[in-house]
């Protein structure tokens, strides 16, 4: 328990320490650069979040699988092996982004060009740093990627405090930034990795891309369930509400990403344990992992419940105020969303990948169902409602295929 709890806080650490960082890089360049040029990088953002969604279904869960189940006498040539295709798909990364860019200028497209080269080369070396810290949950230790982490964030905020005394620098800098220190931390991990793991035994790159195509289909499209469940709304109030609906949506989603940033955490950490579980011939309970972080999750709502005023009045200055309220519903959502990875993370462990990911799905389904009645009915409010009651039907989902697997399973005992 002891082992599990360090564990757990140097996960977190981790996880924080390169939230923090990208949110200090991004509170930098929007005081420094212009409205036009902040929201050029803002657009690439979006480009990049849907690139991080395909990365997490079609790469990095199918790998926390496969490497928490590899025998240690092939450690060493699957890490050669990981290390092959990350250098492969980061030089196919540069290369359509080249190929785009130029396409782009020979239409006069400029802007979007270098759109696409930002946030398809940068946010790929930012995804690589992702997938090697993970592999230090496995392999490692959680402590080394919090290192590595805070080695990460003093880089970045330095470098871009120089940039901008030094320089006359534009929104693409802070992909320079970004990708820079994401490529020369990730050489770290990998380097790291090298040095610790032994194990000569074949182990061919075909044997990886068999598991991530068998892995990766019903991964990705759980995946694109969870983007709509969170960005589609967005779009939906949008077009209903306005923009004003969805500033305020999007404080009240913010002041909730401490509990977000927590769940993708422990997402990682919930795959792992049960795919080693599994290689162990292990049982796989889920009352272990799913009652603490219910803890945490009532008592976030708690918290926002009679500190979400003043704190929404302090940090915006006396403004969106009126929608503090709206915080314990939005956090009470992350809950059932984080319980439905619970689950889920159990039966993908044990191949059963379209358990796993259906809940995903039905949640994703049930949220463009819900986006237009609610947000009609509520206005900006029903944005917040349309989230909740998406993960509260993915959740529903879950615990009925659970149940039902627990008659011949045992999953609950």
């Amino acid at each position: 328990m002891r082992d599990r709890i360090i564990r757990l806080f140097w996960l977190m650490t981790d996880q924080g320490v390169f939230a923090l960082s990208n949110f200090v890089l991004n509170v930098q360049f929007a005081r420094w650069l212009s409205p036009h040029e902040y929201g050029l990088f803002a657009i690439s953002f979006s480009g990049f979040v849907l690139l991080s969604v395909v990365h997490y279904g079609c790469l990095l869960e199918p790998l926390l699988v496969l490497s928490a189940q590899v025998e240690a006498g092939r450690r060493g040539s699957y890490l050669m092996t990981l290390l092959r295709l990350h250098l492969l798909l980061f030089g196919s990364a540069v290369a359509l982004c080249v190929l785009a860019l130029m396409g782009a200028l020979g239409l006069g497209l400029v802007e979007i060009g270098w759109l696409i080269v930002g946030a398809g080369i940068g946010g790929s070396a930012n995804l690589a740093l992702l997938t090697a810290r993970r592999l230090c949950l496995i392999f490692l230790s959680t402590r080394i990627s919090a290192l590595i982490g805070t080695i990460y964030f003093l880089g970045v905020v330095i470098t871009s405090y120089m940039s901008m005394q030094l320089w006359t620098v534009s929104w693409f800098a802070i992909w320079e930034i970004i990708g820079a220190w994401s490529l020369i931390c990730t050489a770290v991990i990998f380097g790291l990795l090298v040095v610790r793991l032994k194990g000569g035994q074949p182990f061919a790159l075909s044997e990886v891309l068999k598991f991530q195509a068998r892995y990766a289909p019903f991964t990705l499209i759980g995946a694109l369930g969870t983007w709509v469940t969170a960005e589609s709304i967005m779009i939906f109030l949008a077009r209903i509400q306005g923009l004003d609906a969805v500033a305020e949506t999007r404080v009240v989603f913010n002041l909730g990403s401490p509990l977000v940033q927590i769940t993708i955490a422990m997402n990682a950490f919930w795959l792992v344990g049960f795919s080693a579980r599994q290689a162990n011939r292990e049982h796989h309970g889920i009352a272990g992992e799913a009652v603490p972080y219910i803890a945490v999750c009532l008592l976030a709502t708690l918290l926002t419940k009679f500190a979400g005023v003043p704190v929404m009045d302090f940090l915006y200055r006396g403004e969106y105020a009126e929608v503090a309220w709206q915080l314990p519903i939005y956090c009470l959502a992350i809950g059932m969303a984080g319980l439905t990875q619970v689950i889920g993370s159990s039966f993908k462990a044990r191949g059963q990948l379209f358990r796993g990911n259906l809940p995903q799905i039905v949640c994703g389904a049930a949220t463009l169902i819900a986006s237009i009645p609610l947000m009609e009915t509520f206005g900006q409010p029903g944005a917040v409602y349309t989230n909740f009651a998406g993960n509260a039907t993915g959740l529903g989902i879950a615990a009925l295929l659970i149940a039902t697997g627990s008659r011949t399973r045992g999953v609950l005992r």
